[in-house]
């Protein structure tokens, strides 16, 4: 009778080792599944932060092509009606509002206050010539 319960203590004990292993296995894997969920999150994060980066820079690059078509459309049209007089103050990004902002030292004053706060204050660059800003100047009394 003794060797009988000895043999089920010894058959429990085998068990519950066994269950211990494979407690410790199933751990081991949902920490390696937690780990490569995380790797492939922060791979996610950085490919989105790059395709938010080209559509910035091809932003900007829309902006040049509509710009250099803008230019080349005023250098082939020369005309001398009062609308294209008014339009030669409107900023050449937006063409909708009047040019109020100065850049040191090209002293090109080609862009609204919104296109530059926008667009030129962070590439740091005259839109018409390429210049670097060294400063920009917002100016009064076109119109007012």
């Amino acid at each position: 009778m003794f060797a009988l319960l000895a043999e089920e203590i010894k058959m429990a004990e085998i068990q519950k080792a066994n269950s211990r292993s494979k407690l410790l296995k199933l751990q081991q894997k949902v920490e390696i599944d937690s780990q490569l969920a995380q790797d492939d999150y922060q791979r996610l994060e950085d490919e989105l932060s790059s395709l938010r980066l080209v559509h910035q820079m091809s932003d900007l690059f829309l902006e040049d092509d509509i710009f250099l078509h803008r230019s080349l459309e005023g250098i082939s049209s020369e005309s001398s009606s009062p609308y294209e007089e008014k339009s030669h103050w409107n900023c050449m990004i937006c063409a909708d509002t009047e040019v109020v902002v100065v850049f040191v030292p090209c002293t090109h004053q080609v862009v609204c206050f919104s296109c530059y706060e926008g667009r030129c204050k962070m590439r740091g660059q005259c839109p018409y010539c390429g210049a670097q800003i060294e400063q920009s100047i917002r100016v009064y009394g076109l119109s007012s």
